[in-house]
């Protein structure tokens, strides 16, 4: 093992297909734990801090260093394959370097098949090719016969079926999965949006009374529903709620109490169980002469201007009246940063819709540690944990009524308008994040 890896840079060694293989196994395996460890650092780590370009930097090298190598245990294969230095030069940078570029700009429902060739089947070819000093006969026939030695075996038949069949489902799902992102929701039957109400100093069964008014209208509603009380469980009785007029901005010298005042926020979601998926401004902003025209926005409320239902394919469309606010950019130059939006599954949990993942995004960043988009340590799929809570946040005397926690993995930026994404709904965590949805919801900002 250690001769095939210092083969790579020496100017005589000559690295045969198992030495190339176990080669690129370790170095890809070192690439993708230096990539995500360096993603989730950066991410997390305090911009302001004296050497966090360096860190970046440092990271960067690290990372192009491994690919450096990569490069050149291609290249030193390829000399050994086909005796022409500028022909295996060539052939190992786009191996290493174009191919990977390529599959990053064009991220649509072929990446995976992409990425697979680019990972894994060709590195496998160029591996079992033999060199030119070989005999070329007598190395297929050997191949030949090994191969026919392990495909014979029952156990062996049945995996490679297993692979091509989940490759071909994976295939069928990211095709069902692009009709409903192209889908046309005009004609799709329009939803009422029900008006906000003022929870503050109410009843626990009152509140729920209120739920169970609107759940009757909804398209989830049966006989036997009752709020989940996994997610409305925690209320407490006759508390404050925080105002929808007080979660944008807020005054310095403003009395906190206020913020209990008029129309609760949390009644946008309540009142309307068909809006599975809310959306929220998850900054709370101090209000100042510069920022009159965003405080004031009330389209930063994210009270949808129309709710639509497609029976056909199970999806629901909730679409937002979107400003400039909406991709404002906060801070001092160069470190500015977008406002930051969150999802809440408060209703999908309710309705027993404990999973998703975002199929398609369109002018949209999720947080890219915690990301619902594919970056994630669980590959993509987030079970909602939102339910109702007394916290302190409000800054109101007592507490106020509000939904928790905070998942960084719902969070996420408008780049730039107009913006939209489709989101898968499970009920049962899928066995894979392609996997048909029990519901579909798109968020559109126009």
């Amino acid at each position: 093992m250690l001769k095939a890896l210092i083969d790579i840079i020496s100017p005589k060694g000559e690295i045969s297909g198992s030495g190339f293989a176990i080669n690129y196994l370790i170095l890809r395996i070192l690439y993708f734990i230096l990539t995500y460890t360096s993603t989730y650092v950066l991410f997390n780590a305090n911009q302001d801090i004296p050497f966090f370009r360096i860190l970046s930097f440092v990271f960067l090298g690290i990372i192009l260093l491994i690919e450096l190598v990569i490069l050149f245990n291609y290249k030193r294969r390829l000399l050994n394959i086909l005796g022409n230095l500028a022909l295996a030069i060539t052939l190992a940078i786009i191996f290493t370097f174009v191919a990977e570029i390529l599959i990053t700009l064009f991220f649509n429902q072929w990446f995976l098949i992409a990425s697979g060739i680019h990972i894994i089947i060709i590195p496998v070819i160029i591996a079992i090719i033999p060199s030119r000093e070989t005999n070329i006969k007598e190395y297929w026939h050997s191949f030949w016969q090994k191969t026919l030695a392990v495909i014979k075996y029952p156990v062996t038949i049945c995996a490679i079926a297993f692979i091509i069949g989940l490759s071909i489902i994976n295939q069928l799902s990211i095709l069902h999965n692009n009709n409903i992102v192209k889908l046309n929701t005009e004609n799709s039957e329009k939803l009422v949006i029900n008006p906000l109400s003022n929870y503050t100093g109410k009843s626990v069964e009152e509140i729920t009374q209120i739920r169970q008014k609107y759940a009757k209208t909804s398209l989830f509603y049966n006989e036997q529903y009752e709020p989940n009380i996994s997610v409305f469980g925690q209320m407490q009785d006759k508390k404050a709620w925080w105002g929808i007029n007080h979660i944008i901005c807020y005054g310095c010298k403003q009395n906190t109490n206020v913020r209990k005042e008029g129309l609760s926020e949390e009644s946008r979601f309540i009142n309307n169980p068909n809006m599975l998926v809310g959306v929220l401004v998850s900054q709370l902003f101090e209000r100042t002469p510069e920022l009159k025209s965003f405080c004031d926005d009330k389209n930063l409320q994210m009270i949808p201007t129309s709710l639509t239902y497609d029976k056909k394919y199970k999806v629901i469309t909730a679409k937002y009246k979107a400003t400039d606010n909406f991709t404002k950019q906060f801070g001092k130059k160069g470190k500015k940063g977008h406002v930051k939006f969150l999802l809440t599954g408060l209703n999908a949990r309710d309705f027993g819709y404990n999973y998703a993942y975002a199929i398609d995004t369109a002018n949209i960043a999720f947080n890219p540690t915690y990301s619902i988009k594919g970056n994630s340590l669980d590959y993509g799929i987030v079970k909602f944990e939102d339910h109702i809570a007394l916290g302190k946040a409000c800054e109101v005397d007592g507490g106020c009524n509000n939904a928790t926690p905070y998942q960084p993995a719902l969070e996420f930026i408008i780049l730039r308008l107009p913006a939209e994404m489709t989101i898968s709904l499970w009920k049962h965590k899928p066995l894979y994040k392609n996997q048909p949805a029990s519901m579909y919801y798109k968020v559109i900002f126009e």
